[in-house]
């Protein structure tokens, strides 16, 4: 296929953060069990697989915290406790990723051929913060790729849902001027980035980073990508 336009998800897949958001997390619960013991008593199994099951912060925290009896259903995000912790987890977050995230392996080089044969057409579409993915650009000099109009990140004015919603990959769509869904090319890591794409009519190859190539195969509906690859 002949593809219009790439847009490319951050944390996972040109960043490799996943193992850095368990660590501020698991700070942030060690410092919230000063208040409440049973924050404290979550296992590193659970912190560690915690990403299967949300795209966001709020997902993920209500689920962890659900399984440790904090409170009665994952699917309570608007809660008060993971409204706290989430905000806790953040603030050290940013902390430690001062210093700057690293790539996945070949994730620049990728970027910047990307850009010899598809400039301008490319885009970044994430659940991340702006103040979390801007260092990562400046720190890798990839920052002249991304200019605001090509970075749909949380908080962008077009998107009223997160993933697994569509919205976030039909706005890039609309910025980066594609006149056929399936002409845009999604790369993710993610099965709630995975759907996010695929709903809203995306050709999605699957990067197994953050799951196996196995994993990636039993996903279903969907979260079923057109194509995997392990790097």
């Amino acid at each position: 296929m002949d593809f219009e336009a790439l847009a490319l998800d951050f944390d996972g897949t040109l960043a490799s953060s996943n193992g850095v958001h368990t660590e501020a997390r698991q700070q942030a619960y060690m410092m919230m069990a000063e208040e409440d013991p049973r924050f404290g008593e979550v296992s590193d199994e659970i912190h560690g697989m915690a990403y299967l099951y949300g795209s966001h912060p709020e997902e993920i925290n209500a689920w962890i915290l659900a399984q440790a009896g904090i409170i009665e259903s994952a699917s309570d995000v608007e809660n008060p406790q993971v409204r706290e912790v989430v905000s806790l987890k953040n603030e050290v977050y940013r902390k430690i990723i001062a210093a700057g995230l690293d790539p996945q392996p070949g994730a620049i080089e990728f970027v910047r051929r990307v850009f010899v044969r598809r400039a301008g057409k490319v885009a970044i579409v994430s659940t991340a913060y702006p103040n979390e993915v801007y260092p990562y650009l400046r720190r890798h000099k990839i920052d002249k790729y991304f200019p605001d109009s090509r970075l749909v990140l949380r908080g962008h004015p077009d998107v009223a849902n997160l993933k697994p919603a569509p919205d976030a990959y039909q706005a890039s769509m609309d910025i980066l001027n594609v006149r056929k869904p399936e002409n845009l090319l999604v790369i993710e890591d993610s099965a709630e980035g995975i759907e996010s794409a695929k709903r809203a009519g995306a050709t999605v190859v699957a990067v197994a980073t953050t799951r196996s190539v196995d994993a990636l195969l039993d996903l279903e509906g969907h979260q079923q990508p057109d194509a995997i690859l392990r790097d």
